[in-house]
């Protein structure tokens, strides 16, 4: 009971620092702080890794909230139901998943949209591939089924084809250029003249993004720097990343510089945005283009050669998380929801997030995995278009910093274990980016073979990417022509 008071008092404190006032003009809305009574009788039975030190102090949004809530068109829906159908139910409503403080979080926003919009939101949950069926079984009939999807990027595409969706465009009032959305997420929902799907925090699985974990003692065992005074610096780089890891699978003993589990199709990608690269620019009124053969793509692709390639890796996928937590491997590069795994290690680890290009580079940056990261669609079908934009924003805009902040001080209280990790993790999460080429990658084989597989099969050795450029860029731009229209 002394341990839980102590936790209970730790949230407490954090709550009351992050929980602020959302200011519109249908009113004011304050986060709620939960009685000490109420957290004793709903408080998780699992302990918790993190010590009473640990600051989960987070940011402060208020002021931002209020300066994007006058995008909203000032109605009030006097208590219509909003419908969001979605492919993972726990980022409106939260279940048995969600972790309790993010619950928290995820109530007090829902009531917050309620109260500024007057509305009742109410969420059902569908496999992709059915909420697709039934959506284009709904507009074809031209009958209601929801005012909002949200669905995985990968599927993008399909619902584009489908005539699933709207042009978000076509809402009236409603503005892409914001600080609410990702702006890397604008641009992988857009197509020539039309804006298909956007993603912003209210969207954002965590869960989908990926970090670094390392090995503290390999580190202080090779006779390193900590990296974390690296990336405060700005100086956590490719080449230093690759030093580190080479270091750690020369030490002695059976001993490995990286691997890579849940992340392993994917790992050349998480390097490649990480040194802030794109493989496509996407924006409104224009087609679609590949971004890669520039001087500086093709030494980021060199580098991840040296960070891959060139360092001793622990081998099978299958068995990465396990090799780390047995403590021989200095690096893991998996996603940020493997803590939960490592929690009860007895290997002492941390976290870190993709290292950049170089130390001119402005942000670290995180790859949002496309087969999990969520894009928000207005459906063509739905009786109140203004109602339907005012909606997406609101939520996002109530969204902003709150639920990032929840999904650290989350992980604080059951898995990280120093300050350092939970600025790292912060930094993770505050930086996700997209790409127009997973959107659509499964329309036509022209897309990922002129993109994605064009920087994976290079570094792999397969070809090079000056050919994989002159095989595909072609087929790559007819593509875009027939999938986009623009009125020039």
């Amino acid at each position: 009971m002394n341990n839980l008071k102590k936790y209970i008092s730790l949230a407490l404190c954090a709550l009351m620092l992050f929980g602020n006032m959302l200011l519109c003009g249908c009113g004011v809305f304050i986060f709620n702080i939960p009685s000490e009574t109420e957290e004793e009788t709903t408080a998780p039975e699992e302990e918790t890794t993190a010590p009473e030190e640990l600051d989960v102090v987070k940011g402060e949004y208020s002021g931002d909230v209020d300066r994007f809530m006058k995008d909203l068109t000032g109605a009030n829906y006097a208590g219509a139901v909003a419908r969001i159908v979605t492919t993972k139910k726990s980022l409106i409503l939260p279940d048995e998943t969600t972790g309790k403080t993010i619950s928290e979080d995820l109530v007090e926003r829902n009531e917050a949209i309620e109260s500024n919009l007057g509305i009742s939101l109410v969420c059902d949950e569908r496999e992709a591939t059915v909420l697709l069926q039934e959506l284009r079984a709904a507009v074809k009939s031209e009958s209601y089924y929801a005012d909002i999807v949200m669905y995985p990027q990968s599927y993008i595409g399909a619902y584009v084809q489908g005539g699933a969706i709207l042009n978000l465009n076509s809402l009236p009032e409603f503005e892409t250029d914001t600080g609410y959305y990702y702006k890397s997420g604008v641009a992988a929902g857009t197509g020539g003249d039309a804006v298909y799907a956007v993603a912003g925090p209210a969207s954002l699985d965590a869960d989908s993004l990926s970090c670094i974990f390392f090995n503290k003692k390999m580190v202080e065992a090779a006779g390193l720097e900590s990296p974390y005074g690296l990336v405060d610096r700005g100086e956590w780089t490719l080449d230093k990343y690759t030093q580190y890891a080479a270091a750690g699978g020369a030490l002695e003993g059976d001993c490995f510089g990286y691997g890579a589990q849940n992340t392993s199709t994917y790992l050349t990608d998480l390097f490649y945005f990480g040194a802030g690269e794109k493989l496509t620019e996407s924006n409104l009124g224009y087609y679609p283009c590949l971004s890669l053969g520039s001087e500086r793509c093709l030494s980021v692709i060199e580098k991840i050669k040296a960070a891959t390639l060139g360092v001793e890796s622990s081998g099978s996928a299958l068995t990465a998380i396990d090799s780390f937590k047995s403590g021989s491997t200095m690096f893991l590069i998996d996603r940020v929801d493997t803590m939960e795994a490592l929690a009860a290690s007895s290997t002492d680890w941390g976290v870190l997030p993709m290292p950049k290009y170089d130390s001119e580079q402005e942000k670290y940056m995180t790859l949002a995995n496309y087969e999990d990261a969520l894009f928000i669609s207005a459906v063509p079908t739905a009786p109140n278009y203004v109602m339907t934009a005012d909606v997406i924003a609101c939520m996002n805009i109530v969204t902003y910093g709150y639920t990032k902040d929840a999904y650290v001080t989350n992980a604080t209280y059951y898995y990280l274990r120093d300050n350092e990790s939970i600025r790292m993790l912060d930094l993770v999460v505050s930086n996700p980016v997209f790409d127009f080429s997973y959107s659509f990658a499964s329309t036509y084989n022209a897309i990922p073979s002129a993109t994605f597989m064009a920087v994976r099969n290079t570094v792999a050795g397969v070809s090079t990417l000056e050919r994989y450029i002159n095989m595909w860029s072609r087929q790559f731009e007819n593509s875009m022509y027939y999938l986009f229209d623009v009125d020039n």
